[in-house]
């Protein structure tokens, strides 16, 4: 009896032991739909979204961004027309071309990233304190963007300012604790009186922690959502280089999704990102790796 009990309990461990070396079930990435707003029939019907929730004037300046890069860049690597099928999260551009001929146009001016194209969506819904108390270490490409953007588009006087509050590095500590960082990004936005008055629209915004100079929390990667009829879209630049992106989710879930097989790392010792819906944490917000 007591060799049987012995070879269960073998087995058990045995058998535990090879599940916990299994690797994770990969997640899937959720059915997305794509556009680069090249065509006149999708770029009105975003614009009549987004005109919706925000001001008359940031959806123009958001359009003419768009077009500005479109123009400049041409090539076919984008969707054409209407919405294409996102089923990677890597580039699906070609990046090499872009570059080049974005470089040879604008040899000082890098284009808009994630922060300064939801900076300009959303800027009038926006209150903030005008304290200058930021921390803006991180933002230098930002400010090299700034400083070369096309007269039309320069964000100039207190809007600079307005800019580096919202995408400040906030201190915080040496840990993996989501909790303790939230903590700490959401003390620093109440400091700042923050505030999203972006009448059913949000912020969405993707917090990742540095230790390079201190321990510092930092916006890597945002975007503006949209409801629409049950559903949503994801207004996002994902760099410089990188074309303009209107994506469809079915929830709020597969943005989650999205984002986090996008930015979460599968080392066991990094910190993970979190993502905020305006203030708060993204209700949906999971992550899939420990």
């Amino acid at each position: 009896m007591k060799n049987i009990l012995y070879i269960l309990a073998l087995s058990f461990i045995l058998v535990a032991c090879k599940a916990k070396e299994m690797p994770q079930e990969e997640p899937k990435l959720p059915e997305i739909g794509y556009s680069n707003l090249l065509d006149e029939d999708t770029k009105n019907e975003v614009k009549e979204v987004i005109a919706k929730y925000l001001d008359g004037e940031s959806v123009e300046r958001f359009i003419g961004q768009t077009s500005l890069y479109n123009s400049t860049i041409k090539t076919e690597s984008l969707v054409q027309k209407g919405y294409g099928k996102l089923d990677t999260t890597e580039e699906k551009y070609d990046m090499g071309t872009i570059v080049e001929t974005w470089g040879e146009k604008y040899p000082y001016f890098p284009g808009y990233n994630c922060r300064l194209t939801a900076f300009n969506l959303i800027n009038k819904n926006l209150e903030l304190n005008d304290t200058k108390s930021y921390d803006e270490s991180l933002l230098f490409m930002d400010k090299e963007a700034i400083a070369n953007s096309p007269e039309e588009y320069k964000l100039t006087g207190d809007n600079i300012d307005r800019f580096k509050t919202l995408f400040s590095a906030v201190a915080t500590e040496n840990t993996k604790d989501i909790k303790v960082h939230l903590a700490n990004a959401q003390k620093y936005m109440q400091e700042q009186n923050i505030k999203f008055n972006l009448n059913g629209a949000s912020l969405i915004t993707v917090w990742f922690y540095d230790d390079v100079d201190g321990n510092k929390l930092f916006v890597g990667h945002t975007g503006v959502l949209f409801p629409v009829d049950g559903s949503y879209i994801f207004i996002e630049k994902i760099s410089f280089e990188a074309p303009y992106q209107v994506l469809k989710f079915a929830s709020k879930e597969d943005l989650n999704t999205y984002l986090m097989l996008k930015y979460e790392e599968k080392r066991e010792e990094a910190v993970k990102p979190f993502i905020m819906e305006n203030e708060e944490l993204l209700k949906e917000y999971k992550t899939f790796y420990k």
